[in-house]
């Protein structure tokens, strides 16, 4: 794949020049993940019974929440152990 791309694109009439094919590679890489994903990511179904939805804000504030905690614990971990 790295053998056959072009040194050189000109993408909206802007040429640009790749520093590496490897690059490049990488990028169509991931453009054809994203276009799988968006594909197949519809059709997927959740098998199990879901304990309850939780809304956004709801998620927000539980994801939040916890990684301040977690920073909480951390400072206090690593404070108990700088006095020692």
């Amino acid at each position: 794949m790295i053998g056959w791309m072009p040194a050189e694109l000109t993408l909206f009439g802007y040429p640009h020049t790749l520093s590496s094919t490897l690059l490049g590679a990488f990028a169509l890489s991931g453009v054809l993940r994203g276009l799988v994903a968006s594909l197949f990511l519809p059709r997927l179904k959740e098998v199990r019974k879901v304990r309850r939805t939780l809304s956004a804000p709801q998620l927000v504030f539980r994801v939040t929440r916890f990684n301040a905690f977690m920073g909480l614990i951390y400072e206090v971990v690593t404070s108990i152990r700088r006095d020692r």
